[in-house]
């Protein structure tokens, strides 16, 4: 497994810090995840922090290049300080109902692995559905913070796409004032949490 993040020096504890998700290879010397993960730090002192990505449990890589990066994507892909990575292949046409994996680290729960299936595929720009930026996949595997960036598998091993984020589907709802003004709210449960993935393509 490949972790991407940043190691850094903190302005609020003075302590070095290593903030990691997940990556995964798609050349040998070439790494995907997710753009917010290597986003910079608000808490890094000036300087003094280095994206890097983790190879096993220990081996720190250096990011030499960054080679694509897209925000709205929530892809980046960088070039890192090795030349024997196993890239996964990429899935062409992956199908809804088709089964879906994921292996990841979600809020330091190292390597937890989950199944599921693709539930839809659907854009966020109802204007542009053709763009690809705005494209994303929901899948029933679990994942957590910590998670994003990792890959999500199809029953062959090829990257269907990655982890983006998680959103709760909640009730939202508000009963009528009561006497005097106040208006007391009732419980706010979460029906179902929806995890977005970006497509590999």
């Amino acid at each position: 497994p490949i972790c991407v993040g940043w190691l850094f020096h903190c302005t609020r504890c003075s302590n070095w810090h290593l903030n990691a998700a997940g990556g995964y290879a798609i050349a040998k010397d070439t790494v995907a995840t997710a753009f917010h993960v290597l986003e910079r730090p608000a808490t890094i002192k000036d300087d003094e922090g280095h994206p890097v990505a983790i190879r096993g449990e220990s081996e720190v890589l250096p990011i030499t290049a960054v080679l694509g990066a897209d925000k709205e994507m929530d892809a980046i892909i960088v070039r890192v300080g090795a030349s024997d990575l196993t890239p996964l292949a990429l899935a062409s046409d992956p199908q809804i109902g088709d089964t879906a994996y994921c292996f990841s680290d979600p809020h330091n729960t190292r390597g937890y692995f989950s199944n599921g299936i693709i539930n839809r595929f659907y854009t966020l720009n109802a204007t542009a559905p053709a763009d690809v930026r705005f494209q994303r996949i929901h899948v029933s595997t679990d994942w957590a913070p910590g998670s994003s960036g990792s890959a999500v598998l199809d029953e062959c091993g090829n990257a269907i796409g990655h982890v983006a984020r998680i959103e709760a589907i909640s009730k939202n709802a508000q009963t009528p004032p009561a006497a005097g003004g106040q208006r007391p709210t009732e419980p706010n449960p979460t029906y179902m949490n929806m995890h977005e993935a970006i497509p590999a393509k």
